[in-house]
C-alpha cells in the first residue's frame, strides 16, 4: 500500500488507535494468516513515535535478560 506504514505488532497498532491514528486496512500477515496486519496514514510523527516504541521494547528486552525487570505500580515496592 502507497504511503502507508505496516504495523505487524497488534499492541503497537493499539497503542496508535488509543493516540487517534486510524487504521486504513488490515489484512491477514502473508506469513502467519492467524496474525493480522494493519495499514497507517505514513507520516513523520507516527514514524517517530514508532521509532520510539522500538527503541523502549529493546531496552525492555535487554533490561529483562540482564534480570533488572521495570519497576512499575506492581514491581514497585514503595507503591505497596
Amino acid at each position: 500500500m502507497k504511503n502507508n506504514i505496516t504495523v505487524f505488532n497488534a499492541g503497537l497498532a493499539k497503542k496508535l488507535i488509543k493516540m487517534g491514528y486510524i487504521v486504513r486496512d488490515i489484512q491477514p500477515n502473508r506469513e502467519n494468516p492467524l496474525k493480522t496486519v494493519f495499514f497507517f496514514d505514513a507520516s513523520e510523527e507516527i514514524k517517530k513515535i514508532i521509532k520510539n516504541y522500538k527503541i523502549r521494547k529493546k531496552e525492555t528486552k535487554e533490561r529483562n535478560e540482564r534480570g533488572m525487570f521495570i519497576e512499575g505500580k506492581r514491581d514497585n515496592p514503595e507503591n505497596k
